[in-house]
C-alpha cells in the first residue's frame, strides 16, 4: 500500500495498527461493521471425550487471564510488546481494541452469531 501499487487490504492487528501507526493509512470498514465475531474451538468428539475437567479448568484459565487483561491493559500491552517483538506504542493500541468475553457455556445466542451471515455490504466511502 505505502507504494500506491494497492489501495486497500482486509489485515488485523498488529498489522493494522503498525499500518494506521507508521504509513497514516486509515480504516475503511472493521469486521464489527460487517458481523459480530465469535470465536470457538474446534475438536472431534473422540478427542475430548473422558476430558472434562481439564477442558473446564482450561477454560476457567482463559476467562481468569482475559479477565485480567481488561482491567490491567499496561501489563499486557508490554508483555505482548515482549512477546511478539512489535514496539510498546503498538502493542497498546492492539491491547486498547482487544476486548473479549469467555463465555461460560455455549449458548443459543452464541450459536446464531456464529452462523449468521450478513446478507448487505457496508458502503465505503
Amino acid at each position: 500500500m505505502t507504494s500506491g501499487a494497492v489501495d486497500a487490504w482486509a489485515i488485523w492487528d498488529p498489522y493494522l495498527a503498525i499500518a494506521e501507526q507508521e504509513d497514516h493509512d486509515r480504516i475503511l470498514v472493521t469486521s464489527a461493521q460487517i458481523s459480530p465475531e465469535v470465536e470457538c474451538g474446534v475438536a472431534s468428539q473422540k478427542a475430548i471425550d473422558g476430558k472434562r475437567a481439564q477442558l473446564r479448568d482450561f477454560i476457567g484459565r482463559v476467562r481468569r487471564a482475559y479477565a485480567w487483561a481488561e482491567t490491567h491493559k499496561e501489563a499486557m500491552a508490554r508483555a505482548y510488546a515482549a512477546d511478539t517483538g512489535v514496539p510498546l506504542a503498538i502493542a497498546r493500541i492492539v491491547q486498547g481494541r482487544m476486548h473479549v468475553q469467555v463465555l461460560p457455556r455455549v449458548t443459543d445466542e452464541a450459536i446464531a452469531l456464529h452462523q449468521q451471515g450478513r446478507t448487505s455490504t457496508p458502503t465505503l466511502a
